[in-house]
């Protein structure tokens, strides 16, 4: 018959390798989650900014359409990536900028500039934030 204390010191072990297998799993999920959620917001800021650059120059009425919709979807991938990294004021600032982008400032951009770029440099910008930030943070 097996000794009692082989018995109990192989549960506990048990247990305790279990558990720490539990934890790691857990914590490599949560990050690769968190890699997954911003790998899909800079494909959705990748995506838009290949429709606004379609439209011609002189189409402004088109190109602040399509930034109103796209920017919907954009909100949404990005409230969930804030949630992620909620010490980044540099995402939340950059994230603000390009939400807040008026008719006004497409339709007579400033420095004469582009009409696209009014909308493409803030992409720009987020899009290089992002690509900084390395996975598996602690």
């Amino acid at each position: 018959m097996p000794d009692p204390y082989y018995i109990i010191v192989g549960s506990l072990w048990s247990l305790a390798c279990a558990a720490a297998g539990w934890q790691a799993n857990r914590r490599f999920s949560n990050e690769r989650d968190r890699r997954n959620r911003r790998l899909a917001l800079l494909q959705a800021l990748k995506e838009g900014r290949s429709k606004i650059e379609r439209f011609s120059a002189a189409d402004f009425q088109g190109i602040f359409d399509c930034y109103r919709s796209w920017v919907h979807e954009f909100h949404g991938k990005l409230g969930v990536v804030q949630a992620d990294r909620p010490k980044d004021k540099d995402l939340v600032s950059l994230g603000e900028a390009l939400g807040a982008i008026q008719y006004s400032a497409i339709q007579n951009p400033t420095g004469g500039t582009d009409r696209r770029d009014v909308i493409c440099k803030p992409m720009d910008d987020l899009i290089g934030h992002l690509k900084k930030i390395k996975d598996y943070e602690g």
